[in-house]
C-alpha cells in the first residue's frame, strides 16, 4: 500500500507541475500558497516524502539510520504541514485563489 501511495503521490506531483507549466500559473520553486497548484504541489510532495520514509523504515533488515530517518522525519513533516496550513489559512485565507 505504501508503494502505491508513493507512485500515486509522484503521479499527482508531476500532474500538478505539468499543469503549472502549461498554464504558466507560477514557477516550479514558487511557494505562493494563494495558488491552488502550489498547495497541491506541496501536499503531494509531503505525501511522497512521508511514504518514502515509511518504506525506508520498513526496509529489511532494518538499518539504524533508516529508523532514525523515520523517527525524526515524520514528525518534522507533520510539523511543516500543520504550520504551513495554519499560517496560510489564518493569515492569507481571504487572498487564496480557488
Amino acid at each position: 500500500m505504501a508503494k502505491f501511495a508513493v507512485w500515486l503521490g509522484m503521479f499527482l506531483f508531476i500532474k500538478v507541475i505539468i499543469e503549472d507549466f502549461v498554464d504558466e500559473i507560477t514557477g516550479f520553486w514558487s511557494f505562493d500558497m494563494r495558488e491552488r497548484v502550489v498547495r497541491e504541489k506541496l501536499g503531494s510532495g509531503l505525501v511522497v516524502g512521508s511514504m518514502l520514509m515509511q518504506l525506508e523504515s520498513l526496509a529489511r533488515p532494518p538499518h539504524p539510520s533508516c529508523t532514525q530517518v523515520a523517527k525524526l522525519g515524520m514528525p518534522i513533516l507533520v510539523g511543516i504541514s500543520y504550520s504551513l496550513s495554519l499560517f496560510f489559512f489564518v493569515f492569507q485565507h481571504r487572498e487564496m485563489k480557488f
